[in-house]
């Protein structure tokens, strides 16, 4: 497994932060690899879906620094 994102240090130099919801977590690596091929590479993720937790850990093997926000 790829070392974890720094995720404050990425929102830190982010412009934008696109907020992602997938149905299937098997979409989160192509998204990642898109996003980061075009210079986007963070995301929040929401807890929507069941797949959530399996699509952030997707997206962070791919580079992306993705996270989810704490339940209010």
């Amino acid at each position: 497994m790829a070392r974890p994102p720094d995720v404050p240090a990425a929102l830190g130099q982010a412009r934008l932060v696109p907020v992602v919801v997938l149905d299937d977590a098997a979409h989160a690596g192509p998204l990642a690899d898109a996003q980061v091929a075009g210079g986007l590479p963070v995301a929040e993720v929401t807890f929507r879906t069941p797949g959530a937790g399996d699509a952030i850990r997707a997206m962070a093997d791919r580079g992306i620094s993705a996270w989810a926000p704490a339940p209010s």
